[in-house]
């Protein structure tokens, strides 16, 4: 959620590629730094090809596609309906369908009450609520961002999460500069680097190198489902950051949305306690 308020803030001093492509960009030499142990010739040379390929697939999948889709959706839309829309469950879908992955009665009360949150917060018939550019560029970027995470089981043992990250992110910089220059964007200039810029790209590189670590850990160690359905739990600091940042109050039936979204966060939470408890 706070990346959405990242993407609002830079908006008004870069271009939409631009500033995906700078926070992309120092994401990739922050965790070059940490991880510097993780790339050494000798380590980067064991790394199987098709582990490689599928990180540089999803690098592009993910910054070209689904975070520029969804900086596009922060600018045009609000910080909630972003939130909302950019992590509908898509994720559930592909665990079904390309995993195997089995619905357990509490996977599905906690999908079930998610999904009625998000169609109570998404109802079209409110006056409040129009679906133009910005909230369908979320909904397709929510697709993307789903594709992207849950193909993180695909690689083997023989990559790190440090070491697939760096080359997400390096593809993901490179497809965007690229798109950049075709779109006639050209590159950031100096004059566009103010202060306020540079801490606001700091911020959004860093976000960027927790978000993708945590979720290439937490799709490495929980099934699908179960990882889309805790994404889902961000609705809530959507609501507390749009405020702090740009005044912007959920209506009635969003916070009840949001609060249906929360407690198929804590069914999810003690069903999977339940279960590893007993295995």
């Amino acid at each position: 959620a706070f990346l959405v308020v990242v993407a609002k803030e830079l908006s008004k001093s870069l271009t939409l590629q631009q500033q995906v492509y700078g926070r992309s960009f120092i994401a990739f030499v922050l965790v070059s730094i940490v991880y510097y142990k993780h790339f050494s010739v000798k380590k980067i040379s064991k790394i199987p090809k098709n582990d490689v390929y599928l990180a540089l697939a999803r690098g592009l999948v993910l910054y070209v596609g689904a975070v520029s889709l969804i900086s596009y959706a922060a600018i045009h839309s609000t910080v909630f309906l972003t939130s909302v829309l950019g992590v509908l469950p898509f994720g559930v879908v592909y665990g079904i369908v390309f995993f195997k992955e089995k619905l357990t009665k509490y996977r599905w009360i906690a999908f079930i009450v998610a999904f009625i949150g998000v169609v109570a917060i998404s109802n079209p018939v409110h006056a409040k609520i129009h679906l133009g550019l910005g909230e369908w560029a979320a909904i397709v970027s929510s697709a993307l961002f789903a594709a992207a995470y849950v193909t993180r089981r695909l690689h083997t043992s023989k990559i790190n999460n440090a070491q697939i990250s760096s080359l997400m992110y390096a593809s993901g910089t490179v497809g965007l500069v690229i798109l950049s220059l075709l779109l006639g964007q050209g590159l950031v200039s100096a004059s566009q680097l103010t202060i306020r810029t540079i801490l606001w790209l700091v911020i959004g590189g860093v976000m960027n190198l927790l978000n993708i670590m945590l979720v290439n850990y937490v799709f490495h160690r929980l099934p699908a489902i179960t990882a889309n359905i805790l994404l889902a739990g961000e609705f809530i600091f959507a609501i507390i950051f749009g405020y702090m940042f740009f005044g912007q109050i959920p209506i009635f039936i969003e916070i009840v949305g949001a609060l249906m979204i929360a407690s198929s966060v804590i069914i999810l939470a003690i069903s999977e306690n339940k279960q590893s408890s007993q295995t």
